[in-house]
């Protein structure tokens, strides 16, 4: 479990909060009985001692104050992984799990993201939907909990190129031009160039340019087929399809849920792969078929 500070309930008496606090308090005990023995053999060392108080004052204003450092530790810990191999035991650290499960989200893409969601409000709740249904659908496939995090946050991040469409085009009420819609379908490989351009994104940037790609190969924008396009993708594609029809839009009324349904099994095997329809529908909507 990952004692993130910020995602805390507010029960004093959380489990979680309690741990966090043993962890505060340990490595307080740690700085202070160091530094308290180090003054003892080496009282002289003036500028030593001075250089001790200083990192205290750092420890406190970083862990203490603003509550980041620490909790980045907190979570790297957590993503330590030991490995048995006969009798030896090696120390793993996937970076990448690190990095998903850690609080590791920049201000550029949460000020990216915040401008598009002004731009557009039903962006706003549809992406946490989106994000919502994926997270479901990973759990529904047994995925890890790694993968599970990854297709949560790609879910909210699908449709960041939004960011760079006009608000005439992105908040038109009517039907879309020839080169208005041709201008929205850059939103794809938009998202993608945001994302590839942050390291240890460039996995989840690959899965926000395909997912628009269809199961028959006439999606865009590279055309790809089946197991050509990432499963992620593939995941994401049926719940953006399924909240979109389902919500209100700028052009139209929310349709009826039946009619969602009908829709994602009439184009199963053609424009969605229909091992995943079956498995969105029964274990995620919760429909029998």
């Amino acid at each position: 479990m990952l004692y993130n500070i910020n995602g805390l309930k507010k029960n004093k008496y959380n489990i979680e909060r309690i741990k966090l606090n043993l962890y505060y308090a340990l490595m307080g005990f740690l700085i202070i009985f160091l530094s308290y023995n180090f003054q003892i053999h080496n009282k002289n060392a003036f500028g030593i001692n001075v250089i001790i108080y200083i990192l205290i004052g750092i420890f406190v204003y970083r862990v203490v104050l603003e509550n980041t450092y620490f909790n980045s530790i907190v979570n790297g810990f957590n993503s330590l992984k030991f490995h048995k191999f006969k009798r030896k035991r090696s120390f793993h650290i996937s970076i990448r799990e690190w990095y998903l499960n850690s609080k590791i989200k920049t201000n550029e893409i949460k000020l990216i993201i915040g401008v598009l969601h002004e731009k557009n409000k039903r962006e706003e709740q549809h992406s946490y939907r989106v994000s919502k249904l994926c997270e479901d659908m990973g759990k529904a496939l047994s995925l890890s909990q790694v993968q599970i995090k990854e297709l949560k946050t790609v879910g909210l991040l699908h449709d960041i190129g939004k960011i760079a469409i006009e608000d005439n085009i992105l908040n038109k009420p009517d039907k879309l031009t020839s080169d208005e819609w041709a201008e929205m379908k850059k939103h794809a490989e938009i998202g993608y160039e945001i994302l590839n351009s942050y390291e240890d994104m460039s996995q989840m940037a690959k899965y926000v340019l395909y997912h628009h790609e269809k199961w028959d190969g006439s999606g865009y924008p590279n055309n790809l087929k089946g197991e050509e396009i990432p499963l992620q993708s593939r995941i994401i594609a049926i719940a953006d399809s399924y909240d979109a029809m389902v919500s209100e839009r700028c052009y139209r009324n929310a349709l009826p849920e039946e009619f969602a349904i009908e829709q994602l099994k009439n184009n199963a095997d053609t424009q969605f792969d229909g091992r995943l329809i079956k498995i969105f529908l029964e274990k995620v909507l919760e429909k029998k078929l």
